[in-house]
């Protein structure tokens, strides 16, 4: 009973070395779980993903909700993200704080002669705890993407939007950002992601397009496929609801179909078959 009171107590596990603390952590679970030791694996693996994210705070919500506007030659899409942001212990302080990040295909509204004086990302509004920002008050930094399957799809340059003044987050009450801006992208990129750059307690997504586009969803995280979502008939509108922790990277994938020109294909094929 002595030693049961002993190992329950933090005091004693404060007085370990970091190296005996991952032993009897990785004792403990082989013991637990029976000695399962694909289980234990699964484990480990999923414990060194969490150590290795960088950042100080995570996401009690992240909430999208997007307009998508085909024009003649680009695809066009007004986003309103709001994230309620914390800190995981105390207070601290980001310096450059990321607010979006995008990528372009090689072939984007910035080659096209029709509408060259249109770029790729607009700023609407910028708001922070009830506090209104400018465009002066972000930084928008290019680079080339990194993402071997982005670059090979195209992706060639990505772009992240960042805070400039410093910002600081709370353990205990919510930081609320909202930002709305509009991206434009070339008409022959129709699908796009939406995803958490940090751990998230909570996600909600809302997309619509207009009558004649069938939207399509994707969901991927890590606990929660968000299969159960309420959805409205139309094909037009998607909602994609997560109750559960998302990992950085998981989220939402959509891919916009014009259902005049997917009916206008299909007409042509049953032609030259007949």
């Amino acid at each position: 009973m002595l030693a049961n009171d002993i190992f329950a107590s933090p005091e004693f596990y404060s007085n370990l070395s970091d190296e005996n603390k991952q032993k009897m952590i990785e004792n403990l679970e082989r013991n637990f779980y029976d000695r399962q030791s694909i289980k234990q694996e699964l484990y480990d693996v999923f414990r060194q993903n969490l150590n290795e994210i960088q950042q100080d705070y995570y996401y009690e919500e992240c909430n999208f909700n997007i307009s998508y506007f085909p024009q003649k030659s680009y695809s066009e899409k007004v986003i309103v993200r709001t994230i309620k942001m914390r800190a995981y212990s105390d207070t601290i302080m980001i310096p450059n704080l990321k607010l979006c990040g995008y990528s372009l295909s090689p072939v984007n509204v910035e080659n096209s002669v029709e509408n060259k004086d249109l770029s790729p990302f607009e700023f609407i509004s910028l708001n922070i705890n009830n506090k209104a920002y400018s465009a002066d008050d972000i930084i928008i930094n290019e680079d080339a993407t990194m993402d071997q399957l982005l670059n090979k799809c195209g992706y060639v340059v990505s772009y992240t939007v960042n805070l400039k003044e410093n910002i600081t987050l709370s353990a205990s009450e919510d930081t609320i950002i909202r930002m709305e801006y509009r991206s434009r992208v070339s008409d022959n990129d129709n699908s796009m992601s939406f995803r958490v750059a940090v751990p998230c307690r909570k996600y909600i997504l809302n997309f619509i397009a207009p009558e004649n586009y069938k939207v399509i969803a994707h969901a991927f995280g890590s606990f929660d496929v968000a299969a159960n979502s309420s959805n409205s008939k139309y094909d037009n509108t998607i909602s994609v609801e997560f109750d559960n922790w998302l990992l950085p990277e998981n989220g939402v994938t959509i891919c916009c179909i014009n259902k005049d020109l997917s009916a206008e294909s299909d007409t042509s094929k049953t032609l030259v078959g007949v």
